[in-house]
Protein backbone atom coordinates (compact mmCIF):
# COMPACT_ATOMS: atom_id res chain seq x y z
CA UNK A 1 0.00 0.00 0.00
CA UNK A 2 2.44 2.57 -1.06
CA UNK A 3 1.34 5.50 -2.20
CA UNK A 4 2.97 8.95 -2.22
CA UNK A 5 1.86 11.96 0.09
CA UNK A 6 0.26 13.78 -2.30
CA UNK A 7 -1.45 10.84 -3.67
CA UNK A 8 -2.81 10.14 0.05
CA UNK A 9 -4.06 13.84 0.19
CA UNK A 10 -5.70 12.79 -2.52
CA UNK A 11 -7.37 9.83 -1.83
CA UNK A 12 -8.67 11.08 1.67
CA UNK A 13 -9.51 14.40 0.29
CA UNK A 14 -11.82 12.99 -2.44
CA UNK A 15 -13.50 10.10 0.01
CA UNK A 16 -17.08 9.69 0.63
CA UNK A 17 -16.10 9.74 4.47
CA UNK A 18 -13.99 12.51 4.40
CA UNK A 19 -16.13 15.95 5.57
CA UNK A 20 -13.84 18.74 4.80
CA UNK A 21 -16.64 21.13 6.75
CA UNK A 22 -17.05 18.73 9.31
CA UNK A 23 -13.32 18.18 10.27
CA UNK A 24 -12.41 21.75 10.15
CA UNK A 25 -15.56 22.71 12.00
CA UNK A 26 -15.25 19.67 14.88
CA UNK A 27 -11.42 20.36 15.48
CA UNK A 28 -11.19 23.89 14.63
CA UNK A 29 -8.42 23.63 11.92
CA UNK A 30 -7.68 26.75 10.19
CA UNK A 31 -9.02 27.81 6.78
CA UNK A 32 -4.96 28.06 5.73
CA UNK A 33 -4.26 24.11 6.58
CA UNK A 34 -5.03 21.52 3.87
CA UNK A 35 -7.53 19.79 6.15
CA UNK A 36 -7.20 16.31 3.99
CA UNK A 37 -3.08 16.75 4.86
CA UNK A 38 -3.87 17.66 8.79
CA UNK A 39 -5.93 14.34 8.84
CA UNK A 40 -3.02 12.55 7.37
CA UNK A 41 -0.44 14.18 9.54
CA UNK A 42 -1.86 14.95 13.14
CA UNK A 43 -5.45 14.51 13.40
CA UNK A 44 -5.80 10.40 13.34
CA UNK A 45 -2.64 10.74 15.65
CA UNK A 46 -5.27 12.45 18.02
CA UNK A 47 -7.93 10.18 17.44
CA UNK A 48 -9.84 12.69 15.51
CA UNK A 49 -12.37 11.47 12.72
CA UNK A 50 -13.02 12.28 9.19
CA UNK A 51 -15.82 12.80 9.45
CA UNK A 52 -19.51 11.47 11.93
CA UNK A 53 -19.47 8.45 9.24
CA UNK A 54 -16.36 7.10 10.20
CA UNK A 55 -14.50 6.45 13.84
CA UNK A 56 -10.64 6.45 13.70
CA UNK A 57 -10.54 4.72 16.69
CA UNK A 58 -12.98 1.96 16.30
CA UNK A 59 -11.10 1.31 12.86
CA UNK A 60 -8.07 1.02 14.71
CA UNK A 61 -9.41 -1.31 17.19
CA UNK A 62 -10.91 -3.36 15.22
CA UNK A 63 -8.07 -3.30 12.90
CA UNK A 64 -4.90 -3.47 15.78
CA UNK A 65 -1.99 -4.52 12.90
CA UNK A 66 -2.83 -0.95 11.03
CA UNK A 67 -2.14 0.74 14.42
CA UNK A 68 0.80 -0.60 14.68
CA UNK A 69 1.53 -0.11 11.35
CA UNK A 70 1.40 3.60 11.39
CA UNK A 71 -1.11 3.88 8.13
CA UNK A 72 -3.72 6.23 8.92
CA UNK A 73 -6.90 4.43 8.89
CA UNK A 74 -8.98 6.19 5.84
CA UNK A 75 -6.19 5.64 3.81
CA UNK A 76 -6.11 2.00 4.75
CA UNK A 77 -9.88 1.58 4.19
CA UNK A 78 -10.30 3.46 1.14
CA UNK A 79 -7.05 1.27 -0.39
CA UNK A 80 -7.88 -2.17 1.38
CA UNK A 81 -10.26 -2.04 3.91
CA UNK A 82 -13.65 -1.64 1.43
CA UNK A 83 -12.55 -4.06 -0.68
CA UNK A 84 -12.31 -6.73 1.88
CA UNK A 85 -14.94 -5.63 3.85
CA UNK A 86 -13.39 -3.73 6.92
CA UNK A 87 -15.87 -1.57 8.91
CA UNK A 88 -18.64 -2.11 6.33
CA UNK A 89 -21.15 -2.54 9.69
CA UNK A 90 -20.45 0.81 10.93
CA UNK A 91 -20.88 3.11 7.48
CA UNK A 92 -24.39 3.96 6.53
CA UNK A 93 -25.44 2.25 3.40
CA UNK A 94 -26.49 4.89 1.88
CA UNK A 95 -22.58 6.08 1.46
CA UNK A 96 -21.33 2.44 0.24
CA UNK A 97 -23.66 2.67 -2.19
CA UNK A 98 -21.88 5.52 -3.77
CA UNK A 99 -18.67 4.13 -4.40
CA UNK A 100 -18.01 2.96 -7.45
CA UNK A 101 -15.87 -0.10 -8.92
CA UNK A 102 -13.64 0.61 -12.03
CA UNK A 103 -14.34 -2.26 -14.52
CA UNK A 104 -10.39 -2.08 -15.58
CA UNK A 105 -8.92 -2.68 -12.35
CA UNK A 106 -12.01 -3.64 -9.94
CA UNK A 107 -10.87 -1.23 -7.10
CA UNK A 108 -13.77 0.65 -5.40
CA UNK A 109 -13.78 4.26 -6.29
CA UNK A 110 -14.38 7.60 -4.15
CA UNK A 111 -14.40 10.16 -6.82
CA UNK A 112 -12.69 9.70 -9.94
CA UNK A 113 -10.24 12.75 -10.90
CA UNK A 114 -11.50 14.92 -13.78
CA UNK A 115 -9.47 15.17 -17.38
CA UNK A 116 -6.18 17.59 -16.34
CA UNK A 117 -7.05 21.15 -16.72
CA UNK A 118 -3.87 21.50 -18.80
CA UNK A 119 -5.98 20.66 -22.10
CA UNK A 120 -8.79 22.80 -21.98
CA UNK A 121 -6.48 25.71 -20.79
CA UNK A 122 -4.75 24.87 -23.83
CA UNK A 123 -7.55 24.60 -25.99
CA UNK A 124 -8.63 28.05 -24.85
CA UNK A 125 -4.83 29.63 -25.09
CA UNK A 126 -5.57 29.32 -28.87
CA UNK A 127 -8.56 30.43 -28.99
CA UNK A 128 -10.33 27.10 -29.62
CA UNK A 129 -13.83 25.81 -28.41
CA UNK A 130 -13.80 21.80 -26.34
CA UNK A 131 -16.83 21.51 -28.66
CA UNK A 132 -19.18 18.51 -27.80
CA UNK A 133 -17.38 15.56 -27.16
CA UNK A 134 -18.94 12.16 -27.61
CA UNK A 135 -17.02 10.19 -24.83
CA UNK A 136 -15.00 12.89 -22.47
CA UNK A 137 -16.18 12.72 -19.27
CA UNK A 138 -14.16 16.09 -17.86
CA UNK A 139 -15.02 15.65 -14.29
CA UNK A 140 -14.83 12.06 -14.12
CA UNK A 141 -12.31 11.06 -16.16
CA UNK A 142 -9.09 9.07 -15.04
CA UNK A 143 -9.78 6.11 -12.21
CA UNK A 144 -7.08 7.07 -9.27
CA UNK A 145 -6.03 3.57 -8.98
CA UNK A 146 -5.43 2.40 -12.36
CA UNK A 147 -5.55 5.45 -14.44
CA UNK A 148 -7.98 4.20 -17.09
CA UNK A 149 -9.83 7.03 -18.86
CA UNK A 150 -13.80 6.42 -19.38
CA UNK A 151 -13.87 5.35 -22.54
CA UNK A 152 -11.12 2.68 -21.71
CA UNK A 153 -13.36 1.53 -18.62
CA UNK A 154 -16.17 1.34 -21.29
CA UNK A 155 -14.23 -1.01 -23.40
CA UNK A 156 -13.89 -3.61 -20.03
CA UNK A 157 -17.62 -3.44 -19.14
CA UNK A 158 -18.20 -4.40 -23.49
CA UNK A 159 -15.48 -7.43 -23.12
CA UNK A 160 -16.54 -8.31 -19.63
CA UNK A 161 -20.07 -9.00 -21.32
CA UNK A 162 -18.91 -10.13 -24.96
CA UNK A 163 -15.89 -12.35 -24.92
CA UNK A 164 -15.36 -14.80 -22.04
CA UNK A 165 -12.34 -15.98 -20.17
CA UNK A 166 -11.92 -19.07 -22.17
CA UNK A 167 -11.43 -16.86 -25.58
CA UNK A 168 -8.59 -17.99 -27.07
CA UNK A 169 -8.59 -15.93 -30.29
CA UNK A 170 -5.74 -13.75 -30.92
CA UNK A 171 -5.96 -10.00 -29.63
CA UNK A 172 -4.00 -7.19 -31.69
CA UNK A 173 -4.37 -4.15 -29.08
CA UNK A 174 -2.73 -1.21 -30.74
CA UNK A 175 -1.20 1.24 -28.85
CA UNK A 176 -2.46 -0.14 -25.49
CA UNK A 177 -3.49 1.81 -22.37
CA UNK A 178 -1.85 0.04 -19.63
CA UNK A 179 -5.01 0.39 -17.38
CA UNK A 180 -7.11 -1.99 -20.43
CA UNK A 181 -3.93 -4.46 -20.77
CA UNK A 182 -3.34 -5.39 -17.20
CA UNK A 183 -7.61 -5.58 -17.48
CA UNK A 184 -7.16 -7.65 -21.14
CA UNK A 185 -4.17 -9.97 -19.32
CA UNK A 186 -6.10 -10.86 -15.85
CA UNK A 187 -9.25 -11.38 -17.32
CA UNK A 188 -9.03 -13.00 -21.10
CA UNK A 189 -5.60 -15.08 -19.86
CA UNK A 190 -6.31 -17.68 -22.57
CA UNK A 191 -5.83 -15.13 -25.48
CA UNK A 192 -3.28 -15.26 -27.63
CA UNK A 193 -2.33 -11.05 -26.74
CA UNK A 194 -0.35 -8.99 -28.92
CA UNK A 195 0.52 -5.13 -28.90
CA UNK A 196 1.84 -2.89 -31.71
CA UNK A 197 2.74 0.70 -31.56
CA UNK A 198 5.05 2.42 -33.97
CA UNK A 199 6.83 4.36 -30.76
CA UNK A 200 6.11 2.50 -27.99
CA UNK A 201 8.96 0.38 -26.34
CA UNK A 202 7.70 -3.12 -25.23
CA UNK A 203 5.49 -3.78 -27.74
CA UNK A 204 5.16 -7.14 -30.10
CA UNK A 205 4.89 -5.30 -33.22
CA UNK A 206 6.65 -1.88 -34.02
CA UNK A 207 4.35 -1.25 -37.18
CA UNK A 208 2.87 1.60 -38.87
CA UNK A 209 -1.05 1.40 -38.87
CA UNK A 210 -0.96 2.52 -42.79
CA UNK A 211 0.94 -0.32 -43.80
CA UNK A 212 0.81 -3.41 -41.37
CA UNK A 213 2.77 -5.78 -43.94
CA UNK A 214 3.96 -7.92 -40.73
CA UNK A 215 0.76 -9.16 -40.11
CA UNK A 216 -1.44 -11.57 -42.82
CA UNK A 217 -5.00 -11.08 -44.05
CA UNK A 218 -7.43 -12.52 -41.79
CA UNK A 219 -4.88 -13.43 -38.54
CA UNK A 220 -6.64 -11.10 -35.48
CA UNK A 221 -9.63 -12.34 -33.94
CA UNK A 222 -9.93 -8.88 -31.94
CA UNK A 223 -8.74 -5.35 -32.42
CA UNK A 224 -8.32 -2.52 -30.40
CA UNK A 225 -7.48 1.03 -31.94
CA UNK A 226 -8.76 3.41 -30.01
CA UNK A 227 -7.83 7.53 -30.35
CA UNK A 228 -4.90 6.58 -32.99
CA UNK A 229 -6.97 7.23 -36.17
CA UNK A 230 -6.55 11.01 -35.35
CA UNK A 231 -2.52 10.92 -35.17
CA UNK A 232 -2.25 9.38 -38.94
CA UNK A 233 -2.09 11.10 -41.63
CA UNK A 234 -4.24 8.70 -44.15
CA UNK A 235 -7.07 7.24 -41.57
CA UNK A 236 -8.43 5.48 -44.67
CA UNK A 237 -5.66 3.70 -45.48
CA UNK A 238 -5.11 2.86 -41.45
CA UNK A 239 -8.81 1.54 -41.73
CA UNK A 240 -8.34 -0.28 -45.10
CA UNK A 241 -5.39 -2.51 -43.30
CA UNK A 242 -7.65 -2.96 -39.79
CA UNK A 243 -10.23 -4.25 -42.20
CA UNK A 244 -7.97 -6.58 -44.03
CA UNK A 245 -5.98 -8.39 -40.95
CA UNK A 246 -9.52 -9.08 -39.14
CA UNK A 247 -11.01 -11.99 -39.59
CA UNK A 248 -14.63 -12.83 -41.04
CA UNK A 249 -15.82 -13.80 -37.88
CA UNK A 250 -13.84 -11.56 -35.56
CA UNK A 251 -15.03 -8.01 -34.73
CA UNK A 252 -12.81 -4.51 -33.10
CA UNK A 253 -13.22 -1.64 -30.88
CA UNK A 254 -12.59 1.14 -33.24
CA UNK A 255 -12.99 4.08 -31.97
CA UNK A 256 -11.95 8.03 -32.24
CA UNK A 257 -12.39 11.36 -30.48
CA UNK A 258 -15.81 12.63 -32.22
CA UNK A 259 -16.64 16.32 -31.95
CA UNK A 260 -21.08 15.88 -31.68
CA UNK A 261 -21.29 19.45 -32.62
CA UNK A 262 -19.02 19.24 -35.76
CA UNK A 263 -21.07 18.02 -39.15
CA UNK A 264 -18.26 16.98 -40.79
CA UNK A 265 -14.59 16.22 -40.21
CA UNK A 266 -12.19 18.69 -40.07
CA UNK A 267 -8.63 17.71 -40.58
CA UNK A 268 -5.18 18.90 -42.18
CA UNK A 269 -2.58 15.86 -42.24
CA UNK A 270 -0.28 18.74 -43.36
CA UNK A 271 -0.72 21.51 -40.26
CA UNK A 272 2.38 21.60 -38.22
CA UNK A 273 1.15 24.67 -36.49
CA UNK A 274 1.03 23.42 -32.90
CA UNK A 275 -1.23 26.17 -31.95
CA UNK A 276 -3.36 25.63 -34.70
CA UNK A 277 -4.01 22.05 -34.23
CA UNK A 278 -4.71 22.74 -30.33
CA UNK A 279 -7.44 25.04 -31.93
CA UNK A 280 -8.55 22.83 -34.47
CA UNK A 281 -8.04 19.36 -33.18
CA UNK A 282 -8.40 19.76 -29.14
CA UNK A 283 -4.36 18.21 -29.12
CA UNK A 284 -0.73 19.40 -30.67
CA UNK A 285 -0.65 15.48 -31.77
CA UNK A 286 -3.89 15.48 -33.51
CA UNK A 287 -4.32 16.08 -37.51
CA UNK A 288 -8.07 15.78 -37.28
CA UNK A 289 -11.68 15.97 -35.67
CA UNK A 290 -14.13 13.74 -36.68
CA UNK A 291 -17.90 14.30 -36.99
CA UNK A 292 -20.23 11.76 -35.95
CA UNK A 293 -21.10 11.34 -39.46
CA UNK A 294 -18.27 11.47 -41.31
CA UNK A 295 -16.56 9.00 -39.26
CA UNK A 296 -19.90 6.16 -40.03
CA UNK A 297 -19.32 7.14 -43.57
CA UNK A 298 -15.52 6.56 -43.39
CA UNK A 299 -16.05 3.03 -41.78
CA UNK A 300 -18.28 1.82 -44.13
CA UNK A 301 -16.14 3.12 -47.25
CA UNK A 302 -13.51 0.53 -45.75
CA UNK A 303 -16.28 -2.05 -45.53
CA UNK A 304 -17.02 -2.18 -42.12
CA UNK A 305 -20.41 -2.81 -40.48
CA UNK A 306 -20.49 -0.60 -37.53
CA UNK A 307 -22.80 -1.25 -34.44
CA UNK A 308 -22.80 1.38 -31.96
CA UNK A 309 -22.85 -0.11 -27.74
CA UNK A 310 -24.83 3.20 -26.13
CA UNK A 311 -26.38 3.93 -22.96
CA UNK A 312 -29.00 1.33 -23.13
CA UNK A 313 -26.40 -1.59 -23.71
CA UNK A 314 -24.37 -0.30 -20.39
CA UNK A 315 -27.21 0.17 -18.35
CA UNK A 316 -27.95 2.26 -15.33
CA UNK A 317 -25.23 0.76 -13.36
CA UNK A 318 -22.42 0.27 -15.41
CA UNK A 319 -23.28 3.83 -16.63
CA UNK A 320 -22.85 4.94 -12.75
CA UNK A 321 -19.70 2.86 -11.81
CA UNK A 322 -17.45 3.76 -14.39
CA UNK A 323 -18.83 8.09 -15.10
CA UNK A 324 -19.72 7.24 -18.76
CA UNK A 325 -21.36 10.10 -20.26
CA UNK A 326 -24.67 9.99 -21.75
CA UNK A 327 -23.42 9.55 -25.03
CA UNK A 328 -20.94 7.65 -24.84
CA UNK A 329 -20.88 4.92 -27.70
CA UNK A 330 -18.12 2.54 -28.32
CA UNK A 331 -17.95 1.19 -31.82
CA UNK A 332 -17.61 -2.23 -32.88
CA UNK A 333 -16.61 -2.88 -36.32
CA UNK A 334 -17.19 -6.24 -37.88
CA UNK A 335 -16.79 -7.27 -41.99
Amino acid sequence: MEVSFEEAVRIVASSLLFDEAWYRKTYRVDAEENAAAHYLTEGYAKGWNPSQYFSTEMYLLENPNIRWGGTNPLLHYEIVGHRVGLYRGHIPEGILQRYRQCACCGNYVSAYLPLPSFYLEEISKYGGKPGHPEMVNMTDYLCPWCYSADRDRAYAVWMKRELTEDFSGTILDIAPAPSLSFFIRKNLPKADYKTADLYMEQVDYHLDIMDMNCLADESIDFFICSHVLEHVRDDRKAMRELHRILKKTGCGILVVPIDLSQTEIDEDPDCTDIGERWRRFGQDDHIRMYSRAGYLARLAEAGFHVLQFQKKYFGTQAMYENALTETATVYIVVK
